[in-house]
């Protein structure tokens, strides 16, 4: 059954607003004519497809042979897509969106950039490269933009090529976000054992850029001063601030910077090296209006430990 919530979750580019969870009788209407449109499209077009209880129309492009896939609600997925706006005049039209490996979680009312990739991409075939196509009220609804240079009118219906590269579970899921860091530590910062840099009882890495003298640490309650930046593997920041003042309670903060941070003293720069479930998690967010951040993301951040008082 289609899920009444949607949630579209991607890169600043495309936070572009939630749609409703009540269907009005004209939300319905606009519903079926679309997949009326793309049906007639896609018949006059002799192109073979399937569709999702939700509406979604599927194209095999390559594969498409066995059963439809039961593994992947639930769990996290790297896929690669590509997504372009429907003209019923043309195959060919310019992508607005891609990537050639894109993580989600799929399931529980998140996932994929777009609803309707989840939904499809929940429905198909193992091995399956597939070209989706997608309502407008399952991509961005009434809501309209430019992304990428490349405008997305309001009630687009959406293709989406799409496959699925790789499989993971919450545990498969955390020694590759491992694996990553460490290879980060290795190949951006010159760390040739990460082990001597894990903090004591937990997964998250720290990386000491400069030593001090002094032996002031942090206690709960204690106002820090310091400066940071957020950053992505991929090098992209996603936050950052100076001259920071704020008490240090360790529960209001994300548990990896807690750990990280109250193991610093005053006049200390490191590089604090955070695995998702240290950090974000599962469930994408909103950072702040300019910034989102994808979910299972691990994340760096370099801290300068101005003061402690």
């Amino acid at each position: 059954m289609m899920n009444k919530l949607f949630k579209n979750f991607a890169a600043a580019s495309i936070m572009m607003g939630a749609l409703t969870s009540c269907f009005s009788d004209s939300i319905e209407d606009s519903l079926e004519n679309d997949k009326e449109t793309i049906d007639k499209f896609l018949i006059e077009n002799e192109i073979a497809y399937r569709s999702t209880d939700g509406g979604v129309r599927i194209v095999t492009l390559e594969g498409g042979e066995g059963a439809i896939s039961t593994e992947y609600t639930g769990k996290i997925l790297d896929i690669a897509f590509s997504n372009k706006v429907f003209h019923k005049d043309s195959l060919e039209t310019t992508p607005f969106l891609s990537s050639d490996n894109y993580t989600i979680v799929l399931g529980y009312g998140y996932g994929a950039p777009l609803y309707g990739m989840s939904d499809g991409i929940a429905n198909l075939y193992e091995n399956e490269k597939a070209e989706l196509y997608m309502p407008s009220l399952m991509a961005y609804g009434s809501n309209s933009g430019t992304i990428n240079g490349i405008d997305v009118p309001a009630n687009a219906i959406i293709r989406s090529e799409v496959e699925v590269l790789e499989v993971r579970d919450t545990l498969e899921q955390r020694f590759h976000e491992d694996e990553l860091l460490i290879t980060y530590m290795q190949d951006s910062l010159g760390v040739e054992n990460a082990a001597t840099h894990l903090i004591p009882g937990s997964d998250v890495y720290k990386v000491i850029l400069e030593e001090t003298a002094d032996t002031t640490s942090i206690a709960e309650g204690d106002t820090v001063t310091l400066d940071y930046t957020g950053k992505f593997l991929s090098g992209q920041v996603f936050d950052s601030n100076t001259d920071w003042k704020v008490p240090f309670v360790y529960a209001n903060f994300v548990k990896g910077w807690s750990e990280g941070l109250q193991t610093m003293k005053k006049g200390e720069k490191a590089i604090i090296l955070i695995p998702s479930h240290y950090g974000y998690g599962q469930i994408p967010r909103l950072l702040n209006p300019n910034s989102s951040f994808p979910p299972v993301t691990p994340m760096v951040f370099e801290i300068n430990l101005k003061d402690i008082n």
